[in-house]
């Protein structure tokens, strides 16, 4: 996972593939081809290597952010997905608990 690998074109790394088929490019725009060394190219591909993704505890990206954008800009993202997978949890065993009152009453 730490090795060098291609985030885009006919090598691309599969975790990216992934990441971009959940989530589309943050930039409409490409830069020159003649800067790009890779093929072939498309419309979600990472524009530059500091673009970002936020990805849940069941390892699906939510967000995808531009390079520019300050990371600590994405703490409130983190806590709004940390605030609903806290209480799809909470629903969860609440639902647990009404199963098993309703099995022990019948």
């Amino acid at each position: 996972m730490f090795a060098k690998s291609d985030v885009n074109g006919k090598n691309e790394n599969p975790i990216y593939t992934f990441l971009k088929s959940r989530c589309p490019s943050v930039r409409p725009e490409f830069q020159a081809s003649y800067k790009l060394y890779y093929e072939p190219y498309h419309q979600d591909d990472i524009r530059w290597n500091f673009e970002k993704f936020l990805v849940d505890a069941t390892g699906q990206p939510v967000w995808r952010y531009d390079e520019s954008l300050d990371p600590l800009e994405i703490v409130p993202d983190i806590d709004q997905l940390l605030d609903s997978q806290e209480n799809t949890e909470k629903n969860k065993n609440e639902r647990k608990i009404r199963r098993r009152k309703i099995k022990d009453n019948n």
